[in-house]
């Protein structure tokens, strides 16, 4: 023969000749006899030619002048032996060598494990990745990077790995973070070539790839052997198994595959027909004895799930038709009560009830075939677990995708540590979820919210406000929303919890000062007083924040009131103070009589929640002062006094009368009046000063003065003008105090002199 050939699997090798030699190693030109060429490899075949019709796993061709040629094939990486017999000339026979064809990201795939893993950033999911050519060999020392679809919310302990002599790098993963996640894998050659099929491998208790063997990769050791023979050829993903209706593969009576309580049967099915009773995937299944189970093709062109308790059946027809020659994904589904069957990645709307548990005889489980009544078509990736794997599972497996699910496993308060004023609502998000956060959209139930404040109050909707420091809420898909709100300062514990279910969690806050308040009681004084005012910063019950450090701004509704620091200087009607130890002391006046209203604003710029909304503080006071009536009488000689306007004529003595009254019930000090009226000649005809009361009586003013010629030449108190006088232009009299409901009198006279 030709010297070994050096093949890729999946490619024609170059012509390999064999002569046939004399004893004396001469080629025996004169030999025309046949020859048989067979291989080792149950995937090896031969033709004569580079592109035949047919290519098959022997053939026979006839020496010409002593030689042959064939071309030889093989799927399958490895070392064949191919051997040459020819009559009764001595054997021979080569080993050949076959490598892993080119990277094929349908073939390779991601076994994982477990399928739900806690969300706690320590429980890990094993990723191993197989790395394969077209026909499922693996390929060795590929670089190759894994990935998830949440980037940084999960760990990869290595990012990268090398393939080893199987095909395998094994990942690590972990998260914090609860919900669903995709793993995906690229070979450093290929770039744009992402691995995405995925084998769930958690409680599987048989998983067969079948590319190019029966083995077992759940892990439990189960052995496979082949009856009869089926054909490796290309399936669903890598190679797969084509039975003919007479052959199939066994695994013998194994405890890992007696599943009595919760049974996942799946495999990939290309019927090549649909009009008889075919078994697909069985394990100790016997009709009469009631007793293991069988996924099954059905005469009436339906698939069959169907199990035994030994003293019932339980069983259900597939909704869809099997359809031949077209690769569908069947799986039967048993959660220790429902019977249920995945079509193409959905579960079908018909069930059945068996309650279990499934019994079994010690036969095999058999793929290919249930007794005498054998399948006829491709089997691939056939899988069997003893839970009931979730439509998510189902789906992912439809769809060729890796995903794993990181699981809740804490109740979190979502929403950060808060400092906030007292009495301010704060939202709280609460979540099912893992240790740094998520949801569980799967979970619609209760928990229980309390506060280590006795104070501390929950709201569902933050209007109506229970009263107490404990709520019980409900999650929807793993969430909700609450209020809370808090009455006294303090760093209130908030706990959220659910008995021993799920871990529970802990959030410290911080709750200021919610207002302000004057501690100074309500005063009323003269509008010649002022008043020291103290405030602090206090909670509703009327403790002081000692933390609160902030400025606050003093402010009033009456334009006259001024405020001061040191009771000496006194500032516009509003000042910026600042508070220690959350209190701070200031004076106020006010020269406006009346009611009227101090308030106080300080903003807490280190709150978390609503920092520019500030506490606040008033308080109505009120200011006293004189409320004055003058009243001016005048009358002629010898008439009485009254307040309506009389005639004169020149000669004549009008003799005037003021009262001045002090109806409020504030002293009034320092009372100038003033009368120019009756001296003003472009209003009245002349006259002529006479004279006036300069009585000290309790009653009278206390001083006097005039002003002659002009209304501005005041003279000092005390001058009196002479009598009579033509000159006087206005009178003043001064009252050093007027009590409330006193009353003074002023009197004096004038002629009427001058001309209208």
């Amino acid at each position: 023969m030709t010297p070994s050939r050096n093949i890729n699997a999946g490619d024609i090798s170059d012509s390999i000749c064999v002569r046939a030699w004399t004893i004396n190693n001469i080629k025996a030109s004169s030999y025309n006899g046949t020859c048989t060429f067979s291989t080792s490899s149950a995937t090896g075949k031969f033709a004569s030619s580079i592109s035949p019709e047919t290519w098959t796993s022997t053939i026979v061709l006839q020496m010409v002048q002593g030689e042959t040629y064939v071309y030889y094939q093989d799927t399958k990486s490895g070392s064949p032996t191919i051997a040459v017999t020819s009559g009764t000339l001595e054997n021979t026979s080569q080993i050949e060598s076959v490598s892993p064809g080119p990277f094929n990201k349908n073939s390779s795939y991601i076994i994982f494990t477990p399928y739900t893993i806690k969300a706690d950033s320590t429980s890990t999911c094993t990723a191993v990745v197989t790395v394969c050519d077209t026909y499922g060999n693996p390929i060795t020392n590929k670089l190759v990077s894994l990935q998830t679809a949440r980037g940084n919310q999960d760990t990869i302990t290595i990012i990268t790995n090398i393939t080893d002599a199987n095909g395998n790098c094994t990942f690590m993963i972990i998260s914090s973070y609860v919900g669903q996640n995709t793993v995906t894998a690229v070979v450093s050659t290929y770039p744009n070539d992402t691995i995405t099929r995925g084998v769930n491998k958690q409680d599987a208790k048989l998983i067969v790839h079948l590319d190019f063997d029966v083995n077992d990769f759940s892990g439990n050791g189960n052995t496979g052997t082949i009856y009869g023979n089926p054909e490796w050829i290309e399936g669903k993903y890598g190679y797969c198994l084509k039975f003919d209706g007479s052959d199939y593969v066994w695994y013998e009576d194994n405890p890992s595959l007696d599943i009595t309580n919760q049974l996942t049967v799946e495999a990939w099915v290309k019927p090549l027909s649909s009009s008889s009773n075919q078994g697909i995937v069985n394990k100790g299944y016997d009709y009469n004895a009631k007793k293991g189970w069988r996924l099954f093709q059905y005469d009436n062109n339906k698939y069959l799930f169907q199990l035994g308790s030994g003293s019932s059946l339980g069983g259900l027809y597939s909704d869809s038709l099997i359809q031949t020659n077209t690769w569908q994904h069947v799986v039967g589904v048993w959660d220790g009560k429902t019977i249920k069957i995945a079509f193409n990645g959905v579960f079908q709307s018909s069930t059945a009830s068996f309650s279990g548990p499934i019994v079994y005889t010690t036969d095999k489980c058999k793929i290919g075939a249930f007794w005498s009544w054998y399948f006829n078509g491709l089997v691939d990736e056939v899988k069997i677990y003893n839970r009931a794997l979730t439509e998510d599972e189902i789906k992912a497996s439809y769809q060729g995708k890796a995903n794993i699910y990181f699981t809740a496993y804490k109740l979190n308060i979502a929403s950060s540590p808060f400092s906030v004023r007292a009495g301010k609502e704060v939202p709280l998000t609460i979540t099912l979820g893992g240790a740094a956060g998520g949801a569980d959209s799967s979970f619609n139930d209760t928990c229980l919210i309390q506060s280590s404040s006795d104070s501390g109050q929950f709201s569902a909707d933050g209007s109506s406000w229970n009263g107490t420091n404990t709520i019980i809420v409900k999650l929807v898909s793993g969430e909700t929303q609450v209020y809370y709100r808090d009455l006294r300062l303090g760093t209130p514990t908030l706990t959220v919890s659910r008995g021993s279910e799920y871990e529970s969690s802990t959030q410290i806050n911080t709750i200021t000062a919610g207002r302000i308040e004057f501690i100074s009681p309500q005063f009323t004084i003269h509008s010649n007083e002022t008043a020291s005012i103290r405030i602090i910063a206090s909670d509703y019950a009327g403790n002081t924040d000692t933390n609160w450090s902030e400025t606050v701004q003093l402010s009033s509704n009456s334009q006259r009131c001024k405020f001061s620091t040191d009771n000496i200087n006194y500032n516009s009607p509003t000042i910026v103070l600042n508070m220690t130890g959350g209190e701070t002391t200031f004076y106020c006046k006010n020269t406006k009589g009346g009611s009227w209203t101090i308030s106080a604003s300080s903003y807490d710029y280190t709150a978390t929640i609503d920092s520019q909304t500030p506490i606040t503080g008033s308080q109505a006071n009120t200011i006293t002062q004189p409320v004055l009536t003058v009243t001016k009488y005048h009358q002629k000689k010898n008439t009485s006094y009254n307040t309506s306007s009389i005639a004169a004529t020149t000669g004549e003595t009008i003799a005037y009368k003021l009262t001045i009254t002090n109806i409020g019930t504030d002293t009034a000090t320092n009372l100038i009046i003033t009368d120019t009226h009756c001296f003003d000649t472009s209003v009245n005809r002349a006259i002529s000063f006479t004279g006036w009361d300069t009585s000290t009586a309790q009653w009278a003013p206390d001083s006097y003065t005039y002003t002659p010629d002009t209304t501005s030449n005041w003279q000092e108190w005390g001058s009196e003008p002479p009598k009579p006088s033509d000159n006087v232009k206005g009178l003043r009299w001064k009252i050093n105090s007027l009590g409330p409901n006193q009353t003074k009198y002023i009197y004096f006279e004038v002629k009427v002199s001058g001309l209208e």
